[in-house]
């Protein structure tokens, strides 16, 4: 199968490309380090395979609606310590 064919039989079936299905998957993984883990945000977007923070927070904001701090500061149970600020 060509990669042009995969990529529409991907969207397709799935309703997005596979590169925003990727992306996706990245957020997903970000929310949960971020609730369950202090570690920066540059690490967390080093765990997720984004290339930088900076990916991540754009990348973050457009599909959670919702600042990585403030989400992690909202979901997190936990006090802000100031890390990956």
């Amino acid at each position: 199968m060509s990669p042009r064919n995969f990529a529409r039989v991907f969207t397709d079936r799935f309703g997005m490309t596979p590169a925003k299905a990727v992306e996706a998957m990245r957020i997903e993984a970000s929310q949960q380090l971020l609730v369950s883990q202090r570690t920066g945000i540059a690490e967390i977007a080093h765990q997720c395979g984004f290339g930088d923070d900076e990916r991540m927070r754009r990348a973050f904001l457009r599909h959670a609606g919702i600042a990585l701090l403030d989400y992690r500061r909202r979901f997190g149970g936990t006090r802000d310590t100031g890390i990956g600020s």
